[in-house]
């Protein structure tokens, strides 16, 4: 079948199939979009010694025979039980051929099974960050109906010297929800902050700031209008 691909952990950062994965991630996201090479090794080797628990991550490649088409990573974030889906990357030549969704699922897959061994029954949800310009972004809202709240979302900066960049957060949960409890937006994004970009104490931290102001005001969080 031409789009089969088998979707594989990549598990040390010494071996082919992270180089071909991070190379995809090198030529296929801009500079001030992505992390560096030594941070994807620091954090899978971390997760292979399982440092992070009860918290996760994961690298997954996909393979069409020995050619890396695909990659992705995630994070599971056990004090709010969800997963966050970090990067999601296709082979310039495979775009549209539905390995994306298959890097997605099998993520979700993993980052369920991370819920169950921190002792949840079931994942709460799946976040994520995309430019509100982005194509994907109207695919998951049409066919996985994720919850995009109105909020002022800001993901930092990634390295010194760059800015932060407007974003779009979105919310996939086990069932569709069209409103959000301010406490618990507060929750997800201080999470975020916190175990996503490694700031430690986000309240100190005038981006969170500038979100939560953005709805400081209203009790629950309505669906943002696209």
């Amino acid at each position: 079948m031409e789009n089969f691909v088998d979707i594989e952990d990549v598990v040390t950062h010494d071996s082919l199939i992270f180089e071909r994965a991070y190379s995809l991630i090198h030529d296929r996201i801009p500079f001030e979009e992505r992390s560096d090479a030594l941070e994807f090794v620091v954090t899978l080797d971390k997760a292979s010694r399982r440092e992070f628990y009860p918290d996760n991550y994961h690298m997954l490649a996909a393979k069409r025979g020995s050619e890396v088409v695909g990659t992705a990573t995630g994070y599971y974030i056990s004090e709010i039980n969800m997963g966050f889906i970090n990067t999601l990357v296709v082979g310039e030549r495979c775009t549209g051929g539905g390995i994306g969704t298959c890097l997605r699922e099998g993520l979700i897959q993993r980052l369920e099974q991370d819920a169950r061994d921190s002792k949840h029954k079931t994942l709460a949800g799946v976040l994520g960050e995309v430019e509100q310009s982005n194509p994907w972004l109207m695919k998951l809202i049409s066919d996985l109906k994720v919850f995009v709240p109105d909020i002022e979302y800001i993901q930092p900066p990634l390295r010194e010297k760059l800015s932060e960049r407007i974003l779009v957060l979105y919310v996939q949960a086990r069932q569709p929800f069209k409103k959000i409890r301010r406490s618990r937006m507060v929750e997800v994004v201080r999470a975020i902050y916190r175990n996503i970009y490694d700031i430690e104490t986000p309240e100190s931290n005038r981006f969170f700031q500038r979100i939560v102001g953005s709805f400081v005001n209203r009790n629950y969080i309505s669906e943002k209008k696209l």
